[in-house]
């Protein structure tokens, strides 16, 4: 540690000759066993059970059988490709959505699914 003035601190010191042994120890290669190099060569799945695998992650992702009625803005947002702004105009006009006001406004989805047509008239109608 090498005093500092000022109230300060001292701060640490590295002994030059310590750094360049540490780089130089840090330089030198790992051997591996042959062995181990024969190891690492192979797939971490057999084909034979590559479907296997990918049956098991399609579960895991796969979307719920009872998917949820109604959807909240963001949710229902992200499930209509809508922004959120247009969403709450729609809701707040009443048309071509069904929408709640519940905690905030939830969306039912099979309006959000019929919306195509309701929405280029409520488009048009703003446009005028």
């Amino acid at each position: 540690m090498r005093p500092r003035g000022n109230g300060l601190k001292p701060e640490p010191m590295c002994n030059p000759d310590d750094v360049a042994r540490m780089m130089e120890e840090s330089k030198r290669a790992v051997v591996m066993p042959p062995e181990t190099a024969v190891q690492l060569r192979q797939p971490v799945y057999p084909a034979d059970r590559a479907l296997e695998v990918m049956d098991h992650i399609a579960q895991i992702v796969r979307a719920p059988e009872n998917p949820a009625l109604w959807l909240s803005l963001k949710a229902a947002s992200a499930y209509s490709g809508l922004s959120m702004a247009l969403l709450q105009r729609l809701a707040s006009s009443g048309v071509g959505v069904v929408a709640v006001k519940d905690n905030g406004w939830k969306f039912q989805r099979a309006s959000l699914d019929e919306l195509g047509e309701g929405l280029v008239g409520f488009l048009e109608s703003k446009k005028a």
